[in-house]
């Protein structure tokens, strides 16, 4: 369980170092902003915001997080437990919510294509060619680790 924890998490090691250059060079803010690093911030924020709008982005998901934490758990122990089937997928609205976020995020940007995002976006599409790959070839269990490490090496490549 503990592999497969850190494989998934794995994820915010590109994540993090794409986003890491409009950060504050003050190393408890940095820590701070570092860690309230997010999906939902990294689909909302773009390449032109100042560090203190990432800051008040990243506050107010991290805060939206832990105060719809709180209250599920205040509103979970009120609902019926006949109401939740075993086969009822509550996640499913947060995907369908990340899914707009990034497709709004892509329908901002792709205007301003330039060669060197034009590269970045064949990038991309390499590294999901090598990431359905890695599942045909390791499994939907084992193919996180490599695929994470591989697309974190073909983007810093693309980036420099």
């Amino acid at each position: 369980m503990l592999l497969l924890t850190a494989s998934i998490n794995s994820r915010y090691l590109p994540i993090a170092y794409v986003s890491a250059s409009r950060l504050p060079r003050t190393w408890g803010l940095r820590a701070l902003l570092a860690h309230m690093l997010g999906d939902e911030a990294y689909a909302t924020e773009s390449e032109q915001d100042s560090w203190a709008s990432l800051a008040v982005i990243r506050a107010t998901l991290f805060l939206t997080w832990v105060v719809a934490g709180v209250a599920g758990a205040v509103i979970g122990n009120l609902i019926p437990e006949t109401w939740l089937a075993a086969d009822l997928n509550l996640g499913f609205p947060a995907s369908v919510v990340l899914m707009f976020l990034s497709a709004s995020q892509l329908r901002s940007r792709l205007p301003q294509l330039s060669v060197s995002k034009v590269r970045l976006l064949l990038a991309v599409a390499l590294c999901t060619l090598i990431t359905v790959a890695l599942i045909m070839l390791l499994g939907p269990l084992y193919f996180w680790i490599p695929s994470v490490l591989l697309a974190t090496f073909v983007l810093a490549r693309v980036r420099s």
